[in-house]
């Protein structure tokens, strides 16, 4: 599927018709013996295109060596050049010179104003950057893509845009958005008989099914799918559907059956060189020699698995290998080796989650809201037309009533765009932000499990302790991130459940529990913006392990109590008390230690105040406006 979609979109653009080589070749020497350049360098650009639908890449890289030679001063010819040496570097696995060759076409055809190659070339990226896993870059063509090809009705580039949109739409999370995408290009595939192009979409569409756990719909969509290529003798697109059906066979314990569906989508997937599907299968085997016991199997398809991953440069892919690493790993017991696996893992989720994505996020909302104002601008004449129309064909006394009508109809469609536009921004910047979110909260995950993993090999007391500090910092903030992320509402946090799910980490990370510890919890259930939780989250966690560091030493009947009041509009009132022996007033050098930097720099922030009691224990008094 990887290579036969590609390619329909290649025919789409160029628009060529199949001819035998033989005579194509025949045809180019009688034009170079006749001198008649234009001639030559269309037979060099038609030899080109037939190799390539014949999968014979060297050939056709010879071929369009020359047809960029000959088309050097003819700007289409030479986009063209450039448009199928992109699909060539796709085909063999290349994806960045891909990305460059058609970046150099989009040039040229801007240029020369070609819309629908543009179209052709903007949808063809969206796929590049959806393999690459850079969805919100792949989101931003095939949205530009989309509503040019919305214009122009039903059509197999239509229907494949839509296709891609679902795919990438349930990349980012958002599974109902990918159903309505897929079951749009599924009624467009229906409508201009495309059966291969229908099988593709099943595919797809069983694939949000499996991401939603729905396993028996999946299946029934994966089998449509192998069943319409099967009858099309779709061989390249086989290897994906044979994979999704192993996929589920994993997800219901099935381990021999999803080997052997794995073992047959690898040699589709050899067969057809397809690169990337090959990266894909071989980390799905693994992880199956993995659960199966078989360590030596599962690492060799890892290996193999990373090493293309990185000679394409597949972010998604290279993560999914680290994961599995890691577990192999662990399961190994070489913690070490497991844990430079999750820095690795880490490295590549950072290359996931960077800069580009705001400025990718920005220009984005600036391009779509572009096309909005072309569709308005291009309403507005049409309704300009047609006013003309009627004013000529009807009598004076009706001219100010069809004006009306007309302004009427012109002010609800403008309003009508307008409460879309915005709504699909809207819909957009949530699900970026959400994506953001899942990242954040995935990273802080992944660190405090590897300040977990260096606090297990070190041996100094004085260390360990400042790793365990650092790690409870970081689960405080990670707190705040996971209900932020399993929530609609995204700003506010329901203060009572976050301090309790806080606290009672903080007891069992210090080795407590109910038999040895009482706690007394009263605290106000109110929700607060997360600009105040998370600060308030870490100086709680500053504060309440002081106790536990250095309160219960010699205390036989450890005791702490929390309470939380909200005794006027816009201010918390915060108690902290242990039982210990209590402390001396915090002087100078007691206040210099990192933990209470971070506590007094905190409550500055909040425009807070914190008095300290240290009779019958330590009592913390905190007082912050919110």
């Amino acid at each position: 599927m990887f290579w036969r979609l590609f390619f329909l979109l290649l025919i789409s653009s160029p628009a060529l018709s199949q001819h035998d080589p033989g005579d194509l070749k025949k045809s180019l020497a009688y034009y170079q013996e006749q001198n008649i350049h234009d001639s030559i360098s269309y037979y060099y650009r038609l030899l080109a295109y037939q190799y390539l639908t014949d999968q014979k890449y060297d050939s056709a890289r010879y071929y369009l060596k020359y047809g960029f030679e000959y088309s050097a001063n003819d700007p289409a010819a030479f986009a063209l050049c450039l448009h199928y040496m992109g699909v060539l570097n796709y085909n063999i696995g290349n994806l960045d010179s891909t990305i460059y060759y058609y970046n150099a076409a989009y040039k040229h055809y801007q240029e020369s104003q070609d819309t629908t190659s543009l179209v052709a070339l903007e949808l063809n990226l969206g796929i590049v950057y959806k393999v690459k896993g850079l969805y919100e870059k792949s989101l931003e063509y095939l949205l530009s893509a989309s509503r040019k090809l919305e214009r122009e009705g039903p059509s197999a580039n239509l229907a494949a845009c839509y296709n891609t949109l679902g795919t990438v739409s349930s990349k980012l999370g958002e599974p109902h958005v990918a159903l309505a995408y897929h079951a749009k290009s599924i009624d467009i595939k229906r409508k201009i008989h495309d059966g291969k192009g229908l099988a593709a979409s099943f595919n797809n569409l069983g694939n949000v099914y499996l991401n939603l756990e729905q396993y028996d719909s999946a299946l029934t969509n994966f089998r449509r799918s192998l069943e319409l290529k099967r009858l099309h003798n779709d061989k390249a697109a086989m290897g994906a559907t044979l994979s999704n059906i192993g996929e589920i066979m994993v997800k219901q314990g099935r381990l021999e059956e999803a080997k052997s569906y794995f073992d047959q989508s690898l040699s589709v997937r050899l067969s057809f060189k397809d690169k990337v599907g090959e990266a894909g299968i071989r980390a799905r085997l693994a992880n199956i020699y993995l659960m199966t016991g078989d360590i030596k199997a599962a690492d060799r398809e890892l290996r193999l698995s990373e090493k293309v991953s990185k000679d394409l440069g597949l972010l998604e892919q290279l993560k999914s290998v680290y994961e599995i690493r890691v577990r192999l790993y662990e399961k190994t017991g070489e913690y070490k080796k497991a844990l430079q696996s999750s820095q690795q893992l880490l490295a590549v989720k950072d290359s996931i989650l960077n800069k580009d994505k705001a400025q990718s996020l920005a220009e984005m909302q600036t391009r779509y809201e572009s096309m909005k104002k072309e569709d308005r601008i291009a309403l507005l004449e049409k309704e300009g037309l047609l006013q003309a129309v009627e004013l000529e064909r009807r009598q004076i006394w009706i001219k100010s009533l069809v004006l009306a009508i007309v302004l009427t109809l012109i002010i609800g469609v403008l309003i009508y765009y307008n409460l879309r536009t915005v709504r699909k921004n809207k819909v957009h910047i949530e699900l970026l932000l959400k994506e953001l979110h899942h990242r954040v909260k995935n990273n802080l995950q992944i660190l405090s499990s590897l300040l977990s993993l260096q606090s297990q090999q070190l041996t100094d007391d004085t260390a360990i302790k400042a790793v365990k500090s650092s790690e409870s910092r970081i689960n405080a903030m990670a707190l705040i991130h996971r209900k932020l992320y399993t929530v609609d509402q995204n700003r506010t946090v329901d203060i009572k459940e976050y301090i309790t799910e806080l606290i009672e980490y903080l007891v069992y990370s210090y080795g407590y529990h109910e038999r040895n510890f009482r706690l007394d919890l009263d605290i106000r259930d109110i929700h607060i913006d997360v600009d105040k939780a998370i600060p308030l989250g870490l100086i709680l966690n500053e504060l309440i392990s002081n106790a536990f560091k250095h309160a219960y030493q010699n205390e036989p009947n450890p005791h702490l109590v929390v309470n939380l009041a909200y005794p006027e509009m816009n201010k918390l009132d915060i108690c902290i008390q242990d039982n210990g022996a209590g402390m001396p007033a915090v002087d100078e050098r007691q206040r210099k230690t990192f933990g209470m930097k971070i506590v007094s720099t905190l409550i500055k922030e909040l425009k807070g105040s914190l008095n300290v009691e240290t009779q019958n224990g330590t009592t913390y008094h905190l007082h912050i406006p919110i």
